[in-house]
């Protein structure tokens, strides 16, 4: 009991300092230092792993620059850190020098004689290794696996969450200056104004030296324009214009969407078969996006953006052409079109509502983020320290009571914080074919079950459409979409109850490569006079004397990670009725 009071003490001193730490260094340093200290070691490391599975050193004290050449990047299941990752468990060597799992000959020759290797865990699923060693001899005594486990964890959920804040503060930072692009651009009506702050906004957002302009000199509107004469010769920066336009212009202005065609690797995609752009000796260009100017009914010309790297843009990436690719275009269009002020005035009204909604997010978002990301680490801390008091012997009674009240109410708080990332963090692509049918009657039933004994009265209505039968999606965050409408549904019945119709239908005259489908829910509740209903969408924005205001918003984010849309219908008095409209894939 001794000794466990004193882990517990050591583990709870070292989530004390890394929590203190928002910087991934700071922690990973910390957490080498404490580690060092409390197992009476000379120096240590940590590995991370990458998204193909190999692991690079990210951190260390107390190692000679030659003996850290050497072991810098190990591979999984190689040595006993890469079995560490395999397994997810803690070894300990006592003697090296008689240890054959030992891969690298300098951690032999380099006079180490006990070494340690711990996982580095979150949700049970191992994100690095921290490794401590020792140049004399250290013992450690049995059990102490279990104890290196706990330590595993908990660096293992501090690193992964200051990972995450880490990118999401990233994505809210390019939100922000996205916006600030936005509003800066919007507010000039000059073609060639426009053109010389281009290059400026490319390297802000994507620090890109290989960008271009085509515009499209057949079109009437554009001759008259010596901007548009001039900016022929700007091209991609070190990389002629005609390198781009045969190949790569032609594809995208030959595309019939209107978004980004997006090329990860031209020197393996079969649209480059003698592409200038693969055998230019000075610049090679692996990756490019590249999208229409459009305005109104006119394409203007091609914005495109190239790396050398190949798979070079992400998702964040594209999203943020997208939508600086908006507020490009429309500032074109303005300049333009600038004698018809009446369209053109709509259309600065609309951009401005979008800038001002997503500054207002981005502002409020990066704030939350920090608390959330503190809440967390100190959730993650909590949920070891009461899996350890858990596991201790002779607690039963009343104090196994306020364990499960403990466990209950971190599971509950974790929930929330999991619901705001669910808003605020990163998209997730995880999709599984599933039965329409059978899911939406799962979420009926489960729905009913915690809803049904607070209403006199609650009728179910089901409507689905017999010409589909099963759909790819992430069958729980859009599970969490169409339990978010039956709540708002109930909540806006009188205490008498009221009826729901819910059900889905696919959506008629459409080519089978562009099949759409709609979720909906109907009810005949209060509804919504036109003032809330313009509002409704927008995150923390709430009818309700105790709501969060997330509710909507996180429907709508889901719905648009599924490439979808929202449509709400409503009036007041007469109820509402909630579309989501994705692509049938």
């Amino acid at each position: 009991m001794k000794m466990s009071q004193e882990k517990l003490y050591e583990l709870f001193e070292l989530k004390e300092r890394i929590s203190s730490a928002t910087k991934l260094s700071e922690i990973m340093n910390s957490s080498i230092e404490e580690m060092i200290k409390i197992t009476h070691m000379d120096a240590g490391c940590i590995y991370l792993m990458d998204k193909d599975g190999n692991m690079s050193l990210a951190a260390h004290k107390g190692f000679t620059p030659k003996f850290l050449e050497g072991v810098n990047h190990m591979l999984t299941g190689e040595g006993i850190t890469g079995r560490v990752t395999l397994t997810g468990l803690p070894e300990i060597v006592n003697d090296v020098v008689r240890e054959p799992r030992i891969a690298r000959r300098i951690v032999k020759e380099k006079g180490i004689h006990s070494f340690v290797s711990i996982p580095l865990l979150t949700d049970n699923r191992t994100i690095g290794v921290m490794n401590v060693a020792s140049f004399k001899e250290r013992r450690f005594e049995k059990g102490f696996e279990k104890f290196l486990l706990s330590i595993g964890r908990t660096v293992g959920n501090a690193i992964y969450n200051a990972t995450l804040f880490k990118r999401v503060k990233g994505q809210v930072n390019r939100m922000m200056t996205v916006n600030d692009i936005g509003i800066e651009i919007s507010g000039i009506f000059n073609l060639s104004k426009i053109l010389e702050k281009i290059p400026v906004y490319f390297e802000k957002l994507f620090q890109v030296n290989n960008y271009a302009i085509v515009f499209n000199h057949r079109l009437k509107k554009l001759r008259k324009y010596k901007e548009i004469k001039e900016i022929r010769t700007a091209g991609f920066r070190k990389v002629r214009l005609s390198f781009l336009r045969p190949s790569f212009g032609r594809l995208v202005f030959n595309s019939e969407s209107d978004s980004p065609v997006v090329i990860q690797d031209c020197f393996a995609d079969g649209r480059f078969p003698s592409s200038p752009i693969k055998s230019d000796k000075t610049v090679t260009l692996r990756s490019l996006i590249g999208a229409k100017i459009k305005g109104g009914l006119d394409t203007y010309g091609i914005v495109a953006i190239g790396s050398r790297s190949k798979n070079a843009f992400d998702e964040n990436d594209i999203r943020i052409f997208k939508l600086f690719l908006s507020f490009l275009s429309a500032s074109i269009h303005r300049a333009i079109l600038f004698g018809e002020m009446k369209h053109s005035y709509r259309r600065l009204l609309a951009a401005q509502k979008l800038i001002v909604r997503a500054e207002k997010v981005s502002t409020l978002v990066r704030f939350a983020t920090q608390i959330a990301h503190r809440i967390r680490n100190s959730l993650s801390a909590m949920r070891t320290a009461l899996d350890i008091l858990n596991n201790e012997e002779g607690i039963t009674g009343e104090a196994k009571e306020l364990l499960e009240i403990l466990f209950s109410e971190q599971i509950k708080l974790n929930k929330l914080v999991d619901d705001f990332y669910t808003f605020a963090g990163p998209d997730d692509k995880t999709r599984t074919a599933v039965n329409i049918q059978q899911f939406l009657n799962s979420i009926i039933e489960g729905f009913l079950e915690h809803e049904a004994h607070q209403l006199k009265e609650l009728n179910i209505l089901k409507k689905y459409d017999p010409r589909i039968e099963s759909i790819s999606i992430d069958t729980i965050r859009f599970g969490n979409a169409i339990r978010n409408l039956l709540e708002n549904a109930v909540d806006s019945f009188s205490d008498s109850g009221g009826t729901i119709e819910i059900g889905y239908r696919l959506m008629a005259k459409q080519s089978n490569s562009d099949k759409k489908m709609e979720f909906f829910v109907k009810d005949n509740g209060c509804g919504m006079d036109s003032s809330i209903r313009t509002k409704i969408l927008e995150p923390f924005f709430s009818t309700k004397p105790k709501g969060s205001g997330l509710g909507l918003a996180i429907v709508e984010k889901i719905v648009q990670q599924h490439n979808g849309e929202v449509v709400i219908k409503t009036l007041k008095g007469h109820g509402t009725r909630i579309r989501l409209i994705i692509p049938v894939i």
